[in-house]
């Protein structure tokens, strides 16, 4: 959120929402740069804890394994002026729905959802978010919930995506592609099932040997 004039200097938490299913080596990657060459006192990651999309909701590793892998990827690459920790925000605001609505049904929640538990949780802190291209194009298009006010209340860090063009506004930040990054997609790096193995032939039964034939008398 945009800092007044005058205003007393606020703590800048950068948030990276993903699905880190898994998180990749490029999400570290990012993760790590930024440790090192932004001015954010801290980077909070938040792991999606209910999918927005109903094709991916049923998709996702459980949600206490996705932050388990968070904590191993991420955490150990903050600094003392920029500490990283993994978040379990999105799991607070959706069981709070819940429990508004009688424990029933299924809450969708967005990032502006997540934005308003924060402001409330965290005042005076300045909050911005990073992104990749492709989705920050669709931010901009008005494609998510809540767009204009996102735009509005956050400042933005948008990381490459293949040859997706943007035009970031002047508050907001585009990374430079970094070549040891790797693919950025948690869909990408999965691995595919094994194919099962083919059953083996079972032996074919030895023929019984034939009785000695019995000696003439």
């Amino acid at each position: 959120m945009a800092q007044s004039a005058g205003e007393a200097a606020q703590r800048r938490v950068l948030l990276f929402g993903l699905s880190a299913n898994p998180p990749t080596a490029a999400h570290a990657g990012m993760v790590a740069e930024l440790v090192t060459k932004s001015d954010f006192d801290a980077i909070w990651v938040l792991p999606v804890y209910v999918h927005m999309l109903d094709s991916k909701r049923n998709k996702l590793e459980k949600f206490e394994h996705r932050v388990a892998m968070c904590r191993m990827a991420f955490e150990h690459l903050g600094s003392a002026s920029c500490p990283v920790g993994v978040k379990e925000i999105e799991r607070i605001v959706v069981e709070r729905r819940l429990k508004q609505r009688g424990g029933s049904g299924v809450a969708r929640v967005g990032t502006a959802d997540v934005l308003d538990h924060l402001s409330a949780a965290y005042p005076g802190t300045d909050f911005s978010f990073v992104m990749g291209a492709d989705t920050y194009r669709d931010l901009r298009a008005g494609v998510w919930r809540r767009s204009d006010e996102l735009l509005r209340r956050l400042n933005f860090v948008v990381f490459p995506r293949g040859d997706i063009e943007v035009h970031p506004r002047p508050q907001d930040t585009l990374l430079a592609a970094a070549s040891g990054w790797g693919d950025v997609s948690s869909s990408k790096v999965k691995p595919k099932s094994e194919p099962k193995p083919k059953p083996e032939p079972e032996p074919k039964p030895k023929p019984k040997p034939k009785p000695d034939p019995k000696p003439r008398s």
